[in-house]
């Protein structure tokens, strides 16, 4: 890239005000994402060189006899771009005169052909007998760095294209042309099944294809697609001209629809770099079970029940595995409804690895969003099509908003299904063929179309139960003869094709993505502000969080999990440690980052407790529940339910740490992958009922034990489930049944004192902090500005040795009232944060080691006893860590509770498979059997000719 390139590119960048938008139609799109997406190439594929040229096409070999078109005849102009694994061109005037992707595998031979002008000609030839002659139509220089770079990245292919021959056997096109190539040679039928072997196809082969091979014509399809194959090149190597888009509108051969869609979609370019990866996926995840799996096998016998193969463990066991792969390699999407219908329809016609990659294509180029968690994708085309109605028809979309038809009940299904469960199947794999050359825009102008042919009929309708009988007669109809001027017959489908790419052929991509963008943010905020209050209305209710609170937790919560944006369907993921880190900095004061670095609040003891006893799921992660309990307890300002709670907290994790090496303040556990506390010994079951040493619980006064440790709401109705838990929860109320506090507890509880009172005993920013004894004291000052400075630094010393000075005085009076070994002499007035340091350093040699070698501990009622003895103490758990707990409100996007979400989309989803139902009904499928192509009969007629002109 020269200079005046990297201006243009830092220029780019800086100009778009939009590039940092989380969304996918507000924000600027660079050359390489356009490049990817307007020849539907592979992720990391970018521009390497650019040149204007003109190409022509010399088909080679025996192509040469079949070629007699006017496609070889003159130079095209166009685009010439190179890619580190593409060659790619598109010609200016119409892009449909001439376009090609070709890998830089199937380049045979580059040859450089002496020229006159200042054009470099290039004779390029690929390994399927057809020649690309290009003519470079820049400056010497420009012609002869992008001869050079093309020269560079195909020395870079020559691994793979020695590997190429295994891909391309794969390709039923390849096994066509070749045998058609023996049969004329004069080679005998049995002696090219002989020499031949067919490649692997789709359920179709076995089960029959949907539809009459009479009346789609498909013996004209397979003679017209030979004669092209032949002039063209075919799968990797083919280019395409008018002739191939007239092809794809006319439908294609059962033979090779898997094959083209996946073409045609971009998807063979990934199989094709990841051949192996569909078969380790089904290795290595075997025997898993997720939720996704679980989903899909519910949905495998609603999959195209009429057709045969899926009445059969064959073909349902192939749909399971291409169905549960792509929801282990994509588990944030995972399994959306309506994917079986269309994983089905693609298993007809392609193998289970072809089938996988196109699947993966369609959810995530062609169509997304469509089949994310929130179905934001759907959503938002719902919004499109309904401005599109508005626009094109606005006396019908007049008239379905005063008879309160929702279209998006009708639409719904025929996008998520791809109308493959709404129009007889035959008809829908139609659109599915024109769906993956053309893209999303299809479903619109086939929508529009439908509601266009049917309008007058619509218009008489009064409510959903006439729509549906209005569509129910339209769908099956699809077959019928129109009356036509001409004397060819035409069939309702051939018309709705002709209306939806005539009449809304101006509905192009830029009309669409325009539309995306402008309803993008409003569907996206509905769902992010209806989700937000729907997982806060699962959330159980706080004592000590107002509302406000709670909003603002949610949205410190989700930017802590650095996740995808939640209304365009990120997962619902919970945080880790290094995230909880980042979460409490933004909720607390002492862990504020002015106060505390992020790497030595990961390494603080107190915080890896915090984690431990919210995490009572014991999964090493904190829910959303999980966080607002927590935070909720902390903001306790009655002092007795504080100091129980703190109490509890250490104490919990007791029957773990004697099996478990304890986690002390110089010993921290690694932050990234934090030990969990086991069933037994979490807040949610400090005792396990099966432990012999359990003391017999009985129920305290309900007016005295406090409110229970954390649980969110699904944890709660899990509770609920098994009897074994709901004796746990009987536990939970009593802390006076746990062991009592060891020494390392006291000890590691001083050190928290000691964390979370920093903001009083130390200064930042040159401010300080005063608690309420400090204020009371500064009070007199206020009036007297000439020594208030002087005052309020000698209160601010005086708290400073306060705090330090408590906790000194707690761990002495705890080792003495618990009977503990003396661990160091009573630290004064004066001391300094390293004194008490090295006092709790001191005691955690034998904290633990009573003076007669009993294992002696401190009790509820003395460690009560001992905090409310000490003023400073007393002020920690009444007033210092409740109000220690600020949420900071923050400006950004929520997290949707998905499940909730889901579960609406479905309502609607259902609702319209139902509809779908009504219009298509269920009877078994007509299909036609799968026949070895005669190849003798497979030179074109010209009344094959005659489906190009309908």
């Amino acid at each position: 890239m020269g200079w005046l390139d990297v201006i243009k590119d830092t220029a780019s960048k800086l100009l778009d005000d939009k590039s940092n938008e989380s969304t996918l139609y507000l924000r600027r799109r660079t050359p390489d994402e356009l490049l990817r997406e307007r020849f539907n190439l592979p992720e990391p594929e970018g521009i390497v060189a650019k040149v204007t040229a003109r190409v022509k096409l010399v088909p080679l070999g025996i192509n040469a006899l079949n070629a007699h078109s006017s496609d070889f005849e003159d130079f095209i102009s166009g685009k010439l771009w190179l890619s580190e694994s593409f060659l790619m061109f598109e010609s200016y005037i119409n892009p449909r005169d001439l376009t090609f992707a070709l890998p830089l595998s199937t380049v045979r031979r580059v040859e450089r052909i002496p020229s006159n002008s200042t054009y470099h000609v290039l004779k390029i030839a690929l390994i399927q007998d057809l020649q690309i002659v290009v003519e470079i139509d820049e400056i010497f220089s420009t012609n002869d760095d992008f001869c050079s770079q093309l020269s560079s990245n195909l020395c870079n292919q020559v691994p793979l294209s020695r590997t190429l021959r295994q891909i391309t056997r794969t390709f039923y096109s390849e096994y066509l042309v070749e045998s058609a190539i023996r049969r004329r040679k004069g080679q005998s039928r049995a002696e090219v099944r002989a020499a031949l072997s067919v490649p692997a196809g789709g359920l179709g082969r076995e089960f029959g294809y949907p539809g009459d091979a009479k009346l789609s014509h498909e013996r004209s399809r397979m003679r017209l697609w030979l004669e092209y194959l032949n002039s063209h090149g075919r799968n990797l190597g083919l280019v395409r001209m008018q002739q191939f888009f007239k092809l794809i509108r006319v439908g294609l051969p059962n033979a090779l629809r898997g094959e083209v869609w996946e073409l045609c979609c971009g998807s063979v370019f990934l199989r094709m770099k990841s051949s192996k990866l569909y078969a380790a996926l089904l290795e290595e995840n075997e025997s898993k079970t997720t939720q996704a799996t679980e989903e899909i096998a519910k949905d495998l016998h609603r999959s195209l029940p009429e057709y045969a193969a899926y009445q059969s463990e064959e073909g349902l066991e192939k749909l399971r595995r291409v169905l549960t792969a792509y929801s282990w390699m994509c588990p944030d999407v995972g399994y959306c409804q309506a994917m079986n219908i269309v994983a089905a329809t693609l298993l007809i016609y392609q193998t289970e690895d072809q089938a996988f990659w196109t699947l993966h294509e369609l959810v995530h180029r062609i169509l997304p969003g469509y089949y994310s968690r929130t179905m934001y994708g759907m959503l938002l085309d719902q919004k499109v099509l309904e401005k599109l109605v508005e626009r094109t028809m606005p006396v019908l979309w007049n008239h379905l908003i005063e008879v309160d038809v929702p279209l998006s009940i009708i639409s719904l299904p025929w996008f998520l299904s791809l109308y493959a469960n709404s129009m007889p199947l035959p008809f829908a794999l139609r659109v599915i063929d024109i769906l993956m050359l053309d893209g999303s825009k299809v479903l619109f102008q086939v929508a529009l179309a439908v509601l266009k042919v049917n309008s007058e009929a619509l218009m008489q309708a009064v409510d959903n139960t006439a729509v549906v009988a209005v569509l129910k007669h339209y769908f099956t109809t699809l077959g019928d003869h129109k009356p036509s001027s001409s004397n060819k017959p035409i069939t309702n489908f051939q018309l709705l094709l002709v209306t939806a790419f005539k009449e809304f052929g101006v509905i192009d991509d830029n009309c669409i993505h325009e539309l995306r963008g402008k309803f993008e943010k409003e569907v996206i905020g509905d769902i992010e502000s209806y989700s937000k209050k729907t997982a806060i209305r699962r959330l159980p209710k706080t004592h000590n969080l107002n509302i406000e609170q709670v909003y603002s937790i949610y949205e410190s919560f989700y930017i802590s999990l650095q996740a995808i944006r939640p209304g365009l369907g990120g997962e619902n993921g919970d945080l880790e440690y290094y995230q909880f880190v980042s979460f409490l900095g933004q909720s607390v004061t002492w862990m504020d980052p002015s106060f505390v670095s992020k790497g030595d609040a990961e390494h603080q003891p107190v915080v890896h407790r915090l984690f431990k006893y919210w995490d009572v799921r014991n999964k090493g992660s904190l829910t959303l529940g999980n966080c607002v309990n927590g935070l909720d307890k902390l903001a306790c300002s009655d002092i007795m339910e504080s100091i129980n709670y703190f109490y509890a907290m250490y104490v919990s994790e007791e029957r773990e740490d004697t099996q478990e090496s304890p986690v002390s303040p110089s010993t921290p556990k690694s932050p990234k992958v934090p030990s969990s506390p086991t069933a037994a010994s979490n807040p949610g079951s400090p005792l396990s009922p099966k432990d012999p040493k359990s003391p017999t619980i009985s129920h305290q006064d309900p007016t005295k034990p406090p409110k229970s440790p954390i649980l969110d709401n699904d944890d709660a109705n899990s509770i609920k489930t098994t009897k074994s838990v709901k004796s746990n929860m009987s536990i939970i109320n009593d802390i006076s049944a746990l062991p009592g506090l060891t020494g390392q507890n006291i000890l590691e509880i001083a050190d928290a004192f000691l964390f979370m009172t920093k903001p009083f005993t130390e200064k930042h920013n040159g401010s300080v902090s005063l608690d309420s004894i400090s204020k009371q004291q500064l009070r007199p000052f206020l009036n007297q500005p000439d020594i208030y400075q002087e005052a309020l630094e000698r209160i601010y010393q005086q708290q400073s040795a306060r705090y330090l000075a408590s906790v000194s005085s707690f761990i002495q009076r705890c080792f003495e009232v618990a009977g503990l070994r003396q661990v160091a002499p009573e630290i004064g007035e004066k001391a300094a944060v390293k004194d008490v340091q090295s006092l709790i350093d001191l005691g955690e040699q034998d904290a633990d080691a009573a003076d007669d070698g009993t294992d002696r501990r401190l009790s509820l009622p003395h460690f009560r006893m001992v905090v409310l003895a000490d003023e400073t103490l007393e002020l920690f758990f009444s007033q210092t860590l409740p109000s220690s707990v600020q949420i900071k409100t923050v400006d950004s996007f929520g997290k949707p509770g998905v499940h909730r979400l889901r579960s609406v989309m479905d309502t609607i989803l259902r609702e319209g498979v139902q509809l779908a139902d009504g219009l298509r009904g269920r009877a078994q499928l007509q299909v036609t059997e799968a026949q070895d192509e005669d190849t003798d009969d497979l030179l074109v007629k010209e009344s094959d000719r005659d489906l190009l002109d309908i």
